[in-house]
């Protein structure tokens, strides 16, 4: 059992970091525009929300590929 916690804790870690990365990528296919050189408040505030869907969604869609991909194996 603590090995089997283990192993979650780090793939939590390891997908965590990823979905960081993966975020990025996300609000770069936005490619978001602002109209002056500095963003307001409300300009910061929602890009930061869009980033932090950006890690939810990251994370959620990294544990349904580790899921699949070890049922796949469970079955073959």
């Amino acid at each position: 059992m603590k090995n089997f916690i283990l192993k979650e804790l780090f793939w939590l870690i390891v997908f965590s970091l990823s979905s960081l990365f993966l975020s990025f990528i996300f609000l770069s296919f936005l490619k978001l525009t602002y109209s002056e050189p500095v963003m307001n408040d409300i300009e910061k505030v929602f890009t930061f929300q869009l980033y932090f869907i950006g890690c939810i969604i990251s994370l959620i869609s990294l544990y349904i590929v580790r899921i699949t991909v070890s049922v796949l194996k469970k079955m073959i």
